[in-house]
């Protein structure tokens, strides 16, 4: 580890505002990030001032489940994958949501634990981006560094980030950057860097216990029970269970969402015949799991596209 380096991860820890930039094969950009746990109006007024103003906040999966902060589109067609949650304002005392101190106070309540999906509107002005769950192992994204970094800092693993950008707008690269740098004691690190550091470490995020609300589920002569779980792409997905699911010896089927097949009985599949087969296999055996995968109608492209497939099948193509 550099003495900058070290002192990189000092700042950080304190609060202060670092900027990590990325490998020149990737973005090539400069991202300032600090620890949203210290975020004030006057640092982000700072931070929006010299940024492209996109303010954006680490967060990792558990978060965005707890705050059922689900993808913006289900479809992610960013070449980098970064994994944009719908955009949110802190509810009490908004206003517009767009000032500095508005936008300070979201990222305060994103980061705050005791805060709910319920103290959120959406859409917002602050935008939260999951960091993978291997974080810097994973993925080497600017999203990856801030949550690793205040894992690293024992801080919590929520943080602040946004690209750097000179007066006419370009990405802050360079001498340019070193200047920036300079003339405000901001410390500069490379996220190469920061990921060797981290995979060292060995640190990584600590998944939190997940509590379900089970409801009965009445199917002919036998009693199932039925939960949802939120998936991260925006879909809301189903539990269907039956019997002791804590059984070691335990079915489990992972069924993908058929709509023509299982709702209008269409012949061009069997997936609603094997949906059926599952559940009586399962009332069978005394126990098991369906999970119930939603929005991967025809394999993931989508209800509209399949049934244009189809048309294209009956014009025998």
């Amino acid at each position: 580890m550099t003495e900058n380096f070290r002192l990189a991860l000092e700042d950080y820890r304190r609060g202060q505002m670092i900027i990590v930039t990325d490998n020149e094969k990737r973005e090539n950009e400069a991202d300032l990030l600090f620890p949203a746990q210290f975020i004030t109006e006057e640092k982000l007024a700072f931070m929006i001032r010299h940024t492209s103003g996109i303010i954006c906040v680490a967060i990792t999966s558990d978060r965005a489940r707890q705050l059922d902060l689900p993808q913006m589109v289900s479809n992610n067609q960013d070449s980098k994958h970064t994994a944009f949650t719908v955009s949110v304002d802190y509810k009490e005392g908004l206003t517009t949501g767009i000032s500095a101190k508005e936008r300070a106070n979201t990222i305060i309540a994103l980061a705050d634990s005791n805060s709910t999906a319920k103290d959120f509107v959406r859409p917002g002005h602050i935008f939260p981006l999951v960091a993978d769950k291997n974080l810097l192992k994973g993925r080497s994204g600017h999203t990856e560094a801030a949550v690793s970094l205040s894992l690293l800092s024992t801080l919590t693993p929520v943080g602040v980030l946004s690209e750097l950008v000179n007066d006419d707008g370009t990405m802050m690269i360079g001498e340019k950057l070193k200047e920036f740098a300079s003339l405000n004691g901001i410390r500069i690190i490379n996220i190469d860097e920061l990921t060797k550091y981290f995979i060292e470490s060995d640190q990584s995020i600590k998944s939190e216990a997940i509590e379900y609300s089970w409801s009965k589920l009445p199917r002919n002569n036998t009693e199932w029970r039925i939960t949802t779980d939120f998936g991260l792409n925006g879909n809301t997905h189903v539990v269907i269970s039956y019997g002791d699911i804590n059984s070691k010896n335990l079915l489990v089927r992972i069924h993908s969402e058929c709509i023509t097949g299982e709702i209008f009985g269409s012949t061009r599949c069997d997936c609603g015949e094997q949906l059926n087969k599952a559940m009586e296999l399962i009332e069978r055996a005394g126990n098991g799991l369906i999970i119930y995968l939603r929005g991967h109608e025809g394999r993931g492209i989508g209800l509209s596209e399949k049934i244009k497939a189809y048309k294209l099948q009956d014009e025998g193509l």
